[in-house]
């Protein structure tokens, strides 16, 4: 028994140092949205949060870095939740999310998936994770002064009632 267990540790070590470490900064973006009453299963429904600033001078500033240092830009965590939490409004009327990246002042550029959640369970409660996709977006944030995302939802059952949600948007500009 000890021996597999020791084989077992010996994998686990071989198997955590080959996994790659990305380190950065983290470029965190909020924003709120209402969705609204009535919408129906079945077709999507897409909420566009617009002209995002991407603020990376800020970020430069407060982590000392300058844009030559970075590698890239890649989403790491979205959120959706919603904002008066106990009013009974929760995101298991969700069937699934889609999000992607554009710039519509640059059409020339094609819009990026940038987060998803397929068959999103019914007993989540009012806040929803998205999981990242790995697409490099640094063309947005760093070449471009504002960004647009659409959120595609696609719903189980009617909309019994508006409710607003904040998303929390971080994407990770890495610098190794």
């Amino acid at each position: 028994m000890t021996h597999k267990l020791i084989f077992f540790f010996s994998i686990l070590s071989i198997i955590s140092a080959c996994r790659k470490t990305e380190t950065g900064i983290d470029m965190t973006y909020r924003r709120q949205f209402e969705i609204p009453v009535g919408l129906s299963p079945g077709p999507s429904h897409n909420f566009v949060l617009k002209s995002i600033p991407s603020d990376t001078a800020v970020f430069f500033k407060i982590n000392n870095i300058t844009a030559d240092q970075l590698l890239g830009v890649l989403p790491r965590s979205m959120n959706l939740r919603t904002i008066f939490q106990g009013t009974g409004n929760t995101f298991s009327i969700v069937d699934r999310v889609e999000v992607v990246i554009f710039d519509p002042s640059r059409p020339d550029i094609p819009e990026i998936p940038i987060f998803y959640r397929y068959d999103v369970p019914l007993s989540t409660g009012d806040r929803l994770d998205l999981v990242p996709d790995a697409s490099n977006i640094k063309k947005f944030v760093l070449d471009g002064k504002t960004f647009d995302v659409r959120i595609k939802f696609f719903f189980r059952d009617f909309i019994p009632r508006s409710f607003e949600v904040e998303t929390n948007i971080v994407f990770l500009g890495k610098t190794s």
